[in-house]
């Protein structure tokens, strides 16, 4: 039998914050909030909850940065998808576009367009937007994508793309079995 792997220290923190919400902490979720849209470590209340749950391994200045935006965004809406169902926020931009909600591809444009620093507010619209129309967001794939999102390679800006746009195709009949080529 091998042995039981730690959470990745990302997850580990989200998993954290979950459980904020699961103990109905209100006050911690309020504190939170006061942080939104801060810059890391300006709100002592919100640096409160949010440092006391940082692992000993997301320490460093842009993973404390990471941690931030993902805690203050989840203050504004403590639902998080389920587990074992993982979606990019590209996919829940889609989800939201499905149910007719205008601006879901406006807000998918403005993120992807993005400088690392202008995230928190497109992110913070998105948030919102998910929350008026109860459509869960991801917060444990949004804070492993955060890591990546400075890369030269564009790979999380990419998938995000690919999510909204080319959505889910399995229910597209041309990548069922048995499916003809043209």
């Amino acid at each position: 039998m091998s042995p039981v792997r730690p959470p990745e220290p990302r997850d580990a923190f989200v998993d954290r914050l979950l459980a904020i919400e699961q103990r109905r902490d209100r006050a911690s979720l309020g504190r939170l909030r006061r942080g939104a849209g801060r810059p890391v470590g300006s709100v002592p209340e919100a640096s409160s909850v949010v440092f006391p749950l940082l692992p000993a391994e997301l320490r460093r200045p842009w993973e404390v940065n990471d941690c931030w935006l993902v805690a203050t965004l989840f203050s504004l809406y403590p639902r998080s998808a389920r587990p074992g169902k993982e979606e990019n926020l590209g996919a829940t931009l889609a989800r939201l576009d499905r149910k007719k909600v205008g601006g879901a591809e406006r807000h998918i444009m403005a993120i992807l367009g993005a400088h690392r620093e202008d995230l928190d507010a497109h992110l913070r619209r998105v948030v919102l937007l998910a929350r008026s129309h109860e459509v869960a967001i991801d917060y444990h794939r949004l804070l492993r994508d955060l890591r990546w999102w400075t890369t030269d390679t564009g790979n999380v800006q990419r998938a995000w793309s690919l999510d909204f746009w080319a959505g889910d195709l399995s229910n597209d009949p041309s990548t069922t079995e048995g499916a003809q080529s043209p």
